[in-house]
């Protein structure tokens, strides 16, 4: 998958690049509501193995497979931990004389649910946050390209 991005920051052998992410469908659907939120800018740390400048636009690069690995990965542990809360719910509550176990064990599932969502910001703060060369700048591009 490739994008544009703008240099908005240089420095050593990094440059921060500015993207604009897209919705699902290219934000050109006009019957529904869902694709205006999706439109942020997100800014992207990467090498800078053109040597681009500030206010350059670079063509980046995105590995399909460690896109879909990560997005994999950021929808299972929550639903992991949400059915490992549920289970042990019914297993914790059921051995005692409980009341309303199946409403208590949600209740445990969704507190592992919040718990997952710690796991995911760790995660996010060790792993996904070092882009590990899943995004690269392949070319700077000259406005009459476009």
């Amino acid at each position: 998958m490739d994008k544009t991005g703008v240099v908005i920051d240089s420095n050593n052998n990094h440059i921060d690049v500015l993207v604009v992410r897209e919705s699902g469908c290219g934000g050109n659907c006009s019957s529904c509501a869902g694709c205006s939120s999706e439109n942020k800018p997100m800014i992207v740390k990467i090498e800078n193995d053109l040597n681009a400048k500030k206010g350059d636009r670079v063509l980046l690069s995105i590995k399909n497979g460690t896109i879909f690995k990560y997005s994999i990965i950021m929808y299972f542990i929550p639903l992991i931990f949400f059915v490992f809360g549920i289970i042990s719910g019914i297993i914790i509550f059921s051995g005692n004389n409980v009341s309303s176990q199946e409403i208590k064990s949600l209740g445990l599932g969704i507190i592992f649910l919040l718990i997952s969502l710690f796991v995911l910001k760790i995660l996010d703060n060790r792993i996904f946050n070092k882009n590990n060369g899943v995004i690269r700048a392949i070319k700077i591009i000259n406005f009459e390209e476009e």
